[in-house]
């Protein structure tokens, strides 16, 4: 049996059980004030993006379609069953399910923390604890309807069991067989919710055989591979029923790693038409629908969403094979960015909600310090009584999952797993402080400047610049609630402030400029539309929305050569072209306004207010007909 630091410790159980008992209650009271304030903002009952996706699929699986009807895309797989049944139980409440979240993450804080203290003693158990539980980003993403938190529970619960399964490597106890299942279940349901975490399969195994001995490696890998392979073969086996098709877990992977390596890429979530397309991605903005129909229109025909990421993957490599220097800075600058201590959005903003949130201050460890803290204690332990097996284990958990990310693109939520094998080590580094402030004896010890070099560097890496935030997604997010809510006015002002962060993103142009038409400031509209234009000539929306303005107060011959500009961009568009055939009518244009009007209702041949126009326009013509006669 391997040592224990935990045994040899003066810390009694009872002093070690309080400690943590105040930990975790911190964290409660912090998390739950930070869900108050949380759930008071008003896209939290009318969620967007994922957080849409997961609930629309959830509505599904309440009506019964417990099968998908096409192969999985969204990587959260079990979580939309999760929120079904929250829902369901208790009438709808997102609150209900941002709460049982939050007791997640404190699970996941007890199991950090009772493997820091197996490997490192209750020192850096308790030490673990208080940075797991003062871990603003942890808190954030437990509150939002993502899912992250339960690929982080996985992560710790794998480590924990591991951990715990250690001191039980040289016997071959079914105790020991028990923890090695439930450390591969929790590394296959770590994996469906976060599929590029499958990586760690292979260190996680050899850690395991070397741990055994490779003469007993079998006994050790074979409940260890049937706990991998339970949640995998349940997600197959759901693609295969419902779709017929063998897709292992999603079909994202090709456009995932095509965000990351295109043209202009940087790092961070863009799509590859984003810019070479901008109202394709203006109309398209459900990432699965986007990505093949996208693809389909470049190959010609349609595709399957199989296909469709076959087809973005080889995109990527295209790109990477005819730029391999671009494709190298670009790899180097996610492998920095991913141990940044800034928080790269891909839903909304940290730092953003934080001033709307103050609550959050209240968790103010960030990713920075866990990352130098864990440098730290990685250093020390090498020169301390710590098992170096142990040690081994959460370096390599961390190297894998931090290796697992940077091929494809960089986010927050992407990273939220590195941060679980991280605090374990940030314990050991926190009560190595602790222990080298108190004892000056300490200060002596091999290996400590080594240990310290290793922390300012991961500190020194972790603050490079690399995170510059876009503000003018978040008020965004909060000005489409506002609007959903038919509260104009603050969308208005949310919308000013977007731009005001964001001055040359014509699609936020064009949204100030409809929301001030709607109140019926048409001056202020027409000069947002104008600006609109101007910031992004290929948006059609701000010049048929111009068009309008200017129908609006007669200047009907500039009108017509914006909705003639918005149709050269977006030629399907039935209510532009409505519009068309209403001023050309109105110019006496009866066969161009007749052919406008015969392509609009062929695309909307059910659109009432088209019906209407057309009517309108109809009774006008046979009015002067008959005048005439």
């Amino acid at each position: 049996m391997l040592p224990d630091p935990s045994a040899t410790s003066p810390w009694p159980a009872r002093r070690y059980g309080v400690a943590l008992a105040a930990v975790l209650a911190v964290g409660l009271l912090a998390r739950l004030l930070y869900l108050s304030q949380f759930a008071a903002f008003p896209f939290f009952d009318h969620p967007v993006g994922d957080s849409a996706a997961h609930l629309k699929r959830a509505g599904e699986i309440a009506a019964g379609h417990l099968l998908p009807d096409r192969p999985l895309y969204y990587c959260s797989i079990f979580y939309p069953y999760f929120l079904a049944g929250t829902l369901a139980l208790f009438r709808g409440s997102l609150v209900a399910v941002s709460v049982l979240q939050i007791l997640a993450g404190l699970a996941v804080v007890a199991l950090i923390a009772d493997a820091a203290r197996r490997l490192y003693g209750p020192a850096a158990g308790i030490a673990a604890a208080a940075l797991a539980a003062l871990y603003g980003p942890a808190a954030y993403f437990e509150a939002d309807i993502l899912g992250v938190v339960g690929g982080q529970l996985a992560l710790a619960l794998l480590i924990w069991a591991l951990v715990a399964w250690r001191g039980r490597a040289s016997a071959t106890t079914h105790v020991g067989a028990g923890r090695l299942a439930l450390a591969g279940l929790a590394l296959g349901l770590a994996a469906v919710e976060r599929p590029n975490l499958l990586v760690l399969v292979a260190p996680v195994a050899l850690w395991c055989a070397t741990l055994a001995g490779w003469r007993r490696a079998h006994a050790a890998l074979a409940p260890l591979a049937a706990g991998v392979a339970l949640p995998l073969a349940v997600v197959l086996a759901l693609n295969l029923a419902g779709t017929g098709q063998w897709v292992p877990l999603t079909t994202s992977a090709g456009i995932n790693l095509s965000l990351s390596y295109h043209e202009g890429a940087t790092g961070v979530f863009e799509e590859p038409w984003e810019r070479s397309a901008s109202h394709f991605a203006a109309t398209h903005t459900e990432p699965e629908e986007a990505m093949v129909t996208r693809a389909s229109a470049e190959v010609g025909h349609a595709l399957t969403p199989q296909q469709a990421s076959d087809y973005w993957r080889a995109r990527a490599l295209e790109y990477i094979r005819a730029h391999p220097g671009a494709a190298v800075r670009l790899t180097l600058r996610k492998a920095l960015l991913l141990l940044n201590a800034g928080e790269v959005p891909n839903h909304l903003d940290f730092e953003f909600m934080r001033e709307r949130a103050p609550a959050l201050w209240l968790m103010p460890v960030g990713f920075g310090a866990v990352l130098a803290l864990a440098m730290l204690g990685f250093g020390l332990a090498r020169h301390s009584g710590a098992p170096r097996g142990g040690s081994w284990l959460i370096a390599l958990i961390a190297a894998g999952t931090w290796a697992s990310v940077v091929p494809f693109t960089v986010a927050d939520r992407y990273r939220a797993p590195l941060a679980i094998p991280l605090l374990v080590g940030a314990g050991a580094g926190l009560a190595g402080l602790l222990r080298l402030a108190r004892d000056p004896g300490a200060r002596r010890e091999r290996g400590l400047a080594l240990a310290l070099g290793l922390a300012l560097v991961a500190a020194l890496v972790s603050a490079l610049p690399l995170v510059r935030p876009l503000r003018g997604r978040d008020y965004w997010m909060f000005a489409q609630s506002y609007e959903a809510r038919g509260d104009l006015r603050a969308a208005r002002r949310e919308y000013e402030a977007a731009v005001r962060a964001e001055a040359t993103d014509g699609e936020l142009l064009n949204n100030l400029g409809s929301i001030c038409r709607t109140l019926g400031d048409r001056a202020a509209a027409e000069a947002w539309f104008r600006r609109a234009i101007a910031a992004d000539s290929g948006l059609a929306f701000p010049h048929k929305n111009l068009g309008l303005v200017l129908a609006a107060r007669g200047a009907n011959d500039e009108a017509l050569a914006e909705l003639s500009a918005a149709l050269r961009i977006a030629p399907e568009d039935p209510g532009a072209l409505g519009m068309v055939g209403a001023l050309l009518a109105e110019r006496g244009d009866r066969a161009g306004a007749d052919a406008a009007f015969a392509r609009a209702l062929k695309l909307a041949p059910d659109d009432a207010r088209l019906q209407r126009l057309i009517a309108h326009y109809g009774a006008r013509r046979d009015a002067k007909s008959v005048a005439g006669r």
